[in-house]
């Protein structure tokens, strides 16, 4: 279970980059898509060269200042 001070509020834009939704946690932000979790964790950590998952683009919202 993820503890409460290491969540991170998750933004989801689409491709070309307009505002979608947004969501308290990575797992909140999947449950809420049906989406794997940790595809959008890797985006949102830039891993692999990750930007996108299922046509979106996944961002710490404190990344995206």
């Amino acid at each position: 279970q993820v503890i409460e001070k290491n969540k991170k509020k998750v933004i989801q834009l689409t491709k070309d980059g307009k505002f979608v939704s947004e969501y308290n946690s990575v797992i909140d932000a999947a449950k809420e898509n049906n989406f794997n979790f940790s595809n959008i964790a890797r985006c949102c950590r830039n891993c692999y060269g990750s930007k996108s998952y299922k046509g979106y683009i996944w961002r710490y919202k404190e990344d995206s200042k």
